[in-house]
Formats: C-alpha cells, sequence, structure tokens
C-alpha cells in the first residue's frame, strides 16, 4: 500500500475510494433490513427464555399430561426465528465478498485502459497493475473487517438499547434509594401511618387501580380482605415502598415517605408474598436470606411459632438440611411457613402478609397467626386474605372493592355490610371444598 502511494498517489486515492464506495453503497442497501432484525431478535431471544422457563417451571403437570410436544413445538418456533436471523446476517456479512471479487476486476480493467491511454508503453503498466492487485488483496479484507463491524453494531443495536435502558433505570433506583451513598435517611415509626388521597394506577387508559385514605396504629393486627382483583396487592406494594402512588401522600409518624426514606422504610417491613421464593440453598440460609446473622435461639423460636420446628427435628435438627429449587422437597404448606419464618426472624416494625397462609388450613393458619400476634405484639400486623375467619381478632378490618375502601372496622361491624356477606359465603364455601 505504501509503495503504491509513493509510485502513484493519484491511483491509490481512486482505488481506495472506489472500495470505500462499493462498501458504503452495499451497507445503504441493506441497513434497513438489518435495522428491521435487529428490533425482533431482542423478542425471539426473550420468547425462547419464556419457553424454556415454562417447560422446566411446568415439569411435573407437562409429564402427566403428556403434553410435551407443545414446549418442544414452541421452541422450535422461537429458535427457528432466532436461527433466521443470525443465518439472514451473516448472509449479509459475508455477501460483499463476493461482490468485491468481481467489482476488483473491474477497476483493475478500468485502470489498465487508463493506464494504456496515458502510458502506450505496456511495459510500464505491468509493474503498476502488479502493485495494485497486491493492493486490493490487502485493503479488500480491512475494509470488510470495517464493514462486519458496522454490521454488528446495526444488527444488535436494539438489543444493546433495552441493555442500556435497563442499566440507566437501575443506576438511578441505586440512586434514588440512596445505596450509592453513605449518608442515611432514617424515619421513625412509632405511632401511625397515614396514606392521604392516594391514586395509583397501572396504564393512562386503565381504571384506577387504588383509590384511598387510610390510617394505620403502630402495634394494630390490620386485615386486609376483597374479592380478586380489587387492590389488595397493590395496596400492600404501596404502603411497602415497591411501587410508587401517582399521587396522594404516605405519612409515617407525620413525616412523607419521600424516596430519600425508603432505604430505611423498606428495613422496617418484612413481606412475605403468597408463592414467596425459596432459595436452592439449605433451611438456614432461607430463614436468615443473606443477613449472615444466625441466632440459633431465635431460629429456634421462629420455626416453633410457625409449626415447622418438627421439620428440623426429622432432620435430626440439621440447619443445613438442602430443601431443593424452590423448596421442591418441602410441601406447599411447609414452603408457606418458611416464607413467614424468614419474615419473623427479622422482627421488623411491620409484618404484611399477602395470602400468605393459603397453602395451609384454617386450623393451621388461625395457630399460626395467634402465635406471631402474641409474640410481636408491638409489631404493625397487616394480613391480606380472602379467609374471612381469620379476621376476627383484628383491630381493624378494611374491606377493598374497586381500589376504594368499602368499610373500615372490626368484624361484628363488617357483618352487617353486604359486600363483605358475600365474600364470607365464598370463604365458607372455599373452606368446606378444602375440608372435603
Amino acid at each position: 500500500m505504501i509503495f503504491l502511494i509513493i509510485y502513484d498517489p493519484l491511483v491509490t486515492v481512486v482505488l481506495f475510494s472506489s472500495l470505500a464506495i462499493f462498501y458504503l453503497i452495499f451497507y445503504n442497501r441493506i441497513k434497513n433490513r438489518i435495522a428491521k432484525i435487529s428490533k425482533t431478535l431482542p423478542d425471539h431471544y426473550a420468547n425462547t427464555a419464556i419457553t424454556i422457563g415454562d417447560a422446566f417451571g411446568a415439569i411435573k403437570e407437562t409429564l402427566i399430561v403428556n403434553n410435551q410436544d407443545y414446549f418442544v413445538n414452541k421452541f422450535t418456533v422461537t429458535a427457528k426465528n432466532v436461527k433466521n436471523a443470525q443465518i439472514k446476517m451473516n448472509l449479509y456479512n459475508q455477501l460483499p465478498i463476493v461482490y468485491i471479487e468481481i467489482f476488483s476486476f473491474g477497476i483493475l480493467i478500468s485502470i489498465f485502459l487508463v493506464l494504456y491511454t496515458l502510458y502506450p508503453n505496456f511495459n510500464q503498466i505491468v509493474p503498476l497493475l502488479g502493485l495494485i492487485a497486491i493492493s486490493i488483496k490487502r485493503i479488500a479484507p480491512a475494509i470488510q473487517e470495517i464493514y462486519v463491524q458496522f454490521l454488528q453494531m446495526k444488527f444488535y443495536k436494539s438489543t444493546y438499547s433495552e441493555i442500556i435502558d435497563d442499566l440507566k433505570k437501575s443506576y438511578y433506583f441505586h440512586n434514588s434509594n440512596n445505596f450509592a451513598s453513605n449518608k442515611q435517611h432514617k424515619i421513625n415509626f412509632k405511632d401511625k401511618i397515614e396514606l392521604q388521597n392516594i391514586k395509583f394506577q397501572y396504564g393512562k387508559n386503565l381504571r384506577k387501580a387504588i383509590d384511598v385514605n387510610l390510617s394505620i396504629k403502630k402495634g394494630n393486627l390490620i386485615g386486609l380482605c376483597g374479592f380478586s382483583g380489587h387492590g389488595k396487592t397493590t395496596l400492600l406494594d404501596i404502603i411497602c415502598g415497591l411501587l410508587q402512588q401517582n399521587s396522594g401522600k404516605i405519612l409515617v409518624d407525620g413525616v412523607e415517605l419521600k424516596k430519600k426514606y425508603l432505604n430505611d422504610w423498606k428495613k422496617k417491613i418484612s413481606y412475605v408474598p403468597q408463592f414467596g421464593y425459596l432459595l436452592n440453598d439449605t433451611l438456614i440460609k432461607n430463614i436468615i436470606f443473606g443477613t449472615n446473622i444466625k441466632n440459633y435461639s431465635k431460629l429456634n423460636k421462629v420455626l416453633k411459632l410457625v409449626n415447622l420446628y418438627n421439620f428440623l427435628k426429622k432432620n435430626n435438627y440439621n440447619y443445613n438440611t438442602k430443601i431443593g429449587e424452590n423448596g421442591i422437597r418441602l410441601s406447599g404448606g411447609q414452603q408457606q411457613r418458611l416464607g413467614i419464618a424468614r419474615a419473623l426472624y427479622m422482627n421488623s416494625d411491620m409484618i404484611v402478609l399477602d395470602e400468605a397462609t393459603s397453602a395451609l388450613d384454617l386450623i393451621n393458619s388461625k395457630n399460626i397467626l395467634k402465635n406471631i400476634r402474641s409474640k410481636f405484639n408491638n409489631s404493625t400486623i397487616i394480613i391480606s386474605t380472602h379467609r374471612v375467619e381469620l379476621l376476627k381478632k383484628c383491630n381493624k378490618i378494611i374491606l377493598l372493592k374497586n381500589g376504594k375502601i368499602n368499610i373500615v372496622g372490626k368484624y361484628s361491624e363488617l357483618n352487617k355490610n353486604k359486600h363483605f356477606k358475600k365474600l364470607k359465603i365464598v370463604s365458607d364455601k372455599h373452606e368446606i371444598q378444602n375440608e372435603i
């Protein structure tokens, strides 16, 4: 290349420019096709991962029903979409190589004709043509590599964009919750929580999921009930700081719960969802849940409170007993009890039980709730349930209907409410079916 520049700078510029223009024209012709494939690629990858997750997540049902073909066919379709996208990408990567040979031959012929008119002496042209041919041999792969890298950037642009968006959101969340800062914003919870004109909806065009005013005293046992889809879990998520309300204020002892307090606020809460996640690890690690604070006396206490101590006893008091992936070695009831034990071990100011005993029978559920109430009487306990019988001992019961509070009061007061009566009938039928 250097020799060619020294020998004939004009020919060098023409040669290099011709190759660059060829690749530029080729890239412009296919970039829209690449962009189209790029936009669909993240969805294809996601669908493949979802299909695999669904297949293994429902492995028992799949084997019993014998519908493995459904997941195999579904995976085949999604995997084929990914494969087709990659095949097209590889084709567009390699296609210029085929054309560049024809194009280079055309350049050589063109240069030969031009040089022949300028230099009639054939002996002067041959060395230059040889030098040009060697230069093309060296230059073309370098330009091809540049072209491939540009194409790869275009191809994975949508995927990169999604990752960058997630990182930005993660960075914002990281900073907004003060995880990156050593400065801690404390908030006290000694008296009450107040929800003032709290409104929340999941989408602009959807009806409001939550529209409430509410006060919760410290140390009270609060019952939250209502039919499915009426906003119980959403309200709990707002109280716990997992969801940000669209409007309204949450006051904790008169102080507005702003973003700077969220980190400290969440430390005061133990939350037990209906289907909590269990680590593929030991019994003790599922209870301490990453805190690395092992208090065996406390562990025994919470295991007894949730009627799980017998499980420890049957396993020779081995706290390092493996429970399997998502607690597969435990029964459904034991899994929920373990989730409750984790929450109680944290000894938080507020314990939130969101359908946390749905896999247990009514008697066991009542006993566990009674044990929690007796040993954690200074903690605020919020129990969300469709099982009306569990609410009899609550200081206050909140009945939600279409995201709004239908009535607030004690069990005896709600017994006169039509909506509560309907809920009670459904609950009683459910308990009868469970007993059968």
